[in-house]
């Protein structure tokens, strides 16, 4: 958050960060990979609005909203099962909606409208990717954290030539089939990647914040952020709400993890920036942890 300036509550700035310092001890200078996802269509989401498309249109209405209604309520988490559930749940969305359900954190009928706004005012789905989520999320992120260890990064596939390039080809070039991602980067390295990287799946930097934040003396430290008097007073939700999310993740009837985790930060930026109060507990990963 120090690194940032701002609530970021993007959990994977913990992993990025640890692997900055790991890359730091041996190089100076890094290639990364940014751009590649949303000039290249390497996300599940962008190469799947065709199939969603077809879906609706051969489901009967009374099915494809009791489906939707059902998978509603798992919607949360990064796991393959709430990826699927998010699908399910888009059901009858237009195109800005299902985007909205991939991206929220919290999928209360507010919040889910307040995405879906943000995705129509960047222009649609791609355009948020490009516009939004990838200067302000993914290079900030990446920025932030290599230079905090004296690490340059450079990002090839943002070169604005090769960016006008891939923006002007049409979707399918991209994702002839919806199960392999940035088709057109992969073909234009088959004779330099060896076969185990060409078809390695996609890895990200996501790490458990849902399982870490279950841990005894986390969550209890969570839960003294989020009821910190100044949080509070903040306006950010109401208490009944965030007592929702605690006892329910606590619990393990859903996966509020990523929501918690952005709260937290949030309520750590308050005490620290607008109380001037110094925060010993401030979300970090544990040592141990494998990220």
């Amino acid at each position: 958050m120090l690194r940032h300036g701002a609530p970021f509550g993007d959990e994977s700035a913990l992993a990025l960060d640890r692997l900055c310092g790991w890359a730091r001890e041996r190089i100076t200078v890094a290639l990364t990979g940014d751009g590649g996802d949303e000039l290249f269509v390497g996300y599940r989401r962008r190469r799947l609005v065709g199939p969603l498309d077809a879906l609706d249109r051969v489901l009967p209405g009374a099915l494809r909203r009791t489906v939707a209604r059902v998978a509603h309520g798992g919607a949360g988490g990064r796991g393959l099962l709430a990826q699927a559930r998010r699908l399910l749940a888009a059901l009858g969305d237009d195109a800005a909606g299902r985007y909205a359900r991939w991206l929220a954190v919290q999928h209360d009928p507010a919040s889910l409208r307040a995405v879906r706004r943000a995705v129509l005012a960047a222009g649609g789905p791609a355009a948020f990717d490009l516009r939004v989520y990838l200067p302000d999320d993914l290079l900030a992120k990446s920025d932030r954290a290599a230079m905090a260890h004296g690490l340059e990064t450079r990002a090839p596939l943002c070169d604005p030539g090769l960016a006008r390039l891939a923006c002007a080809l049409p979707a399918r070039r991209h994702a002839p089939v919806p199960w392999r991602g940035k088709a057109l980067v992969l073909a234009a390295f088959a004779d330099l990647l060896p076969p185990g990287i060409a078809r390695r799946p996609k890895r990200g930097f996501g790490v458990p914040v849902g399982a870490w934040l279950r841990r005894p003396g986390w969550h209890e430290r969570l839960a003294q952020a989020l009821r910190h008097p100044s949080f509070r007073e903040a306006g950010v939700a109401p208490a009944a709400h965030l007592e929702r999310l605690l006892a329910e993740h606590r619990a393990g009837r859903a996966d509020h993890g990523r929501a918690l985790y952005g709260l937290w930060t949030f309520a750590c930026f308050v005490r620290l920036f607008v109380e001037g109060e110094l925060v010993r507990h401030a979300p970090c990963p544990p040592r141990a942890a494998t990220v």
